[in-house]
């Protein structure tokens, strides 16, 4: 209950940017999740929003990155909180 999953991975979708555009869409929508104590896992979750910002920019996408806060079923959170 409450637990983290024990394989924490970032993937992220071929073709996002040029699939969003096929289908009309108004903007591309990333979701943004951290967790302590894993830098190698936010570094590779920051270089694939890097990389869907520049597909973004040359289809001339807007890109909305949403950042949740994740919580157990306590409420208690499992994200780091702090700036």
């Amino acid at each position: 209950m409450g637990k983290r999953p024990a394989q924490l991975g970032a993937h992220r979708l071929d073709n996002a940017v040029a699939r969003a555009v096929a289908l009309d869409a108004v903007c591309v929508v990333a979701a943004l999740l951290t967790y302590p104590d894993q830098p190698e896992l936010s570094r590779e979750r920051f270089a694939n929003l890097d990389a869907l910002r520049h597909a973004s920019d040359v289809a001339g996408m807007p890109l909305m990155v949403e950042i949740l806060a994740m919580t157990d079923n306590c409420g208690v959170p499992l994200v780091e909180t702090d700036a």
